[in-house]
């Protein structure tokens, strides 16, 4: 994990992936949704160091998100 990690800022305690997706994609962490849930189904995303399997998952203030093996994020409220 680097030293400094991109912040998103989210405006409320939690949200989901799919949520969040437009963020990232104007954020440039990815291309589109489709490529963000071919990512996680092919376990290339990670939320607090563990794999993720589903675009479901809750994420909430204060978490790091890695999408593929060099983009790292990290959720603000």
């Amino acid at each position: 994990i680097p030293d400094e990690i991109p912040q998103i800022k989210i405006g409320k305690p939690s949200i989901t992936l799919m949520e969040l997706s437009e963020l990232l994609i104007k954020e440039g962490f990815v291309p589109s949704k489709s490529e963000l849930i071919r990512l996680v189904n092919q376990s290339g995303v990670q939320l607090n160091e563990e794999k993720i399997s589903t675009t479901d998952i809750e994420l909430k203030s204060g978490d790091n998100l890695r999408i593929g093996k060099k983009k790292f994020v990290q959720i603000v409220e």
